[in-house]
């Protein structure tokens, strides 16, 4: 009696399965649903979104899947299939509700398309779609390619939907074989405006730029943008009539990072990202075996201006020295203030184009050919005593 009940249940499960996955492939497959959910998805984003082909699954959740999905014109954002599984009691009725999107094989290039994010009302049409998309609980990107010219990003994003923004619950990303760990909160994706944390085991800064550098370029979030000037990135008018431009703050730990060619120890900080610069502001970190303390400003553009204010101390000058191309001049520890502006990443043109106060001491140390520097010293204080006595 007992086994002839389980072989009734069995037959009664796959007949329920099997009838499941029908009317979800009847429901689900047609060209129709896939035309309205791609209409739907459009107006959620403010960008056209294309599908290419749609099918669904019933286990372990049923689920609609949407193959070669591209986003923009051009398409800056292509997943090669975007998994929407959703309640089954909701999907009687049609309803798409508490989703999990989930894109598998996603390729994103930077800058972003001009999303408006609500803009648009997936219920204006007068007929009522197969389907509709009511709530959407959480994203998840697998194996998500993030291009921003020459760099990529790869890794898994994993992001909660919240109001006008998103929680970033995780985002591991891998860069030049160095991992990144993101979390946070994107409070107003129309900017964007928002707080995160960054922390990894090495951050290049010049990417962390160029990437800021992207995303004004394209106005983040936001409407599209005008051309760029030449001092900077173009504003968004969009979203500075709607006054919300870009503003990120993020806070920086990283145990190694390299500015330019040079390479810097224990980084910690806080930097600010909006669409004129990023400036960073407390940042510390170890150079050349002594510590800098102060702040790091960055105009936006392809060669960046910055500014530097800060407090050296310890500083091995024989490392310096031989960095910049002078190795051997001088020995000993520097400690002092910088107030210096310029222009560029890389050594020469830090070095061309610096100008600003300084104020060093060097101790424990040795300023090699000295006597050549006393002389012209000497020298040239003789030579204003001497213009002196012939002007009396």
């Amino acid at each position: 009696m007992l086994k002839k009940a389980l072989v009734a249940a069995l037959v009664l499960i796959v007949l329920l399965s099997t009838g499941l996955f029908l009317w979800a492939k009847t429901v689900f497959g047609k060209d129709t649903v896939r035309t309205a959910l791609a209409d739907q998805l459009s107006k959620a984003l403010g960008q056209p979104v294309k599908v290419g082909s749609i099918a669904a699954t019933i286990f372990p959740r049923v689920t609609v899947n949407l193959g070669q999905v591209t986003i923009g014109e051009p398409a800056r954002i292509r997943v090669d299939t975007l998994h929407v599984g959703t309640d089954f009691a909701a999907l009687l009725s049609r309803r798409i509700e508490h989703a999990r999107l989930e894109l598998s094989g996603a390729h994103v290039e930077l800058p972003l398309p001009a999303f408006t994010i609500g803009s648009g009302s997936t219920s204006g049409s007068a007929s009522k779609p197969p389907v509709e998309i009511v709530s959407i609980d959480e994203v998840v990107l697998r194996d998500v390619e993030i291009i921003s010219g020459q760099r990529t990003l790869t890794g898994d994003v994993e992001v909660v939907p919240d109001g006008k923004g998103v929680t970033l619950r995780r985002v591991a990303l891998v860069a030049d074989k160095a991992a990144i760990d993101i979390t946070g909160r994107i409070s107003d994706l129309s900017g964007p405006v928002g707080n995160v944390a960054i922390k990894a085991g090495a951050l290049n800064v010049d990417r962390l730029l160029a990437f800021a550098n992207d995303f004004a370029t394209g106005a983040g979030m936001g409407a599209a943008a005008t051309k760029r000037s030449p001092s900077g990135p173009a504003t968004n008018p969009k979203a500075a009539a709607a006054g919300v431009p870009m503003d990120i703050a993020v806070s920086l730990d990283a145990v190694r990072a390299t500015m330019g060619a040079l390479a810097l120890e224990k980084l910690a900080g806080t930097a600010r990202i909006t669409e004129d610069g990023m400036a960073l502001e407390p940042i510390r970190f170890g150079v050349f075996g002594g510590r800098y303390d102060g702040s790091l400003v960055f105009s936006l553009g392809a060669v960046p201006n910055f500014r530097l204010n800060a407090a050296l101390a310890g500083v091995d000058m024989a490392a310096a020295t031989s960095f910049v191309g002078r190795p051997g001049s001088i020995t000993g520890r520097l400690s002092g203030k910088l107030n210096l502006a310029g222009r560029g990443m890389d050594t020469v043109s830090v070095m061309n184009t610096a100008r600003g106060t300084a104020r060093v001491d060097i101790v424990d140390g040795v300023i090699k050919n000295l006597g050549l520097i006393r002389s012209v010293v000497v020298a040239t204080s003789m030579r204003r005593l001497w213009i002196s006595g012939l002007r009396r």
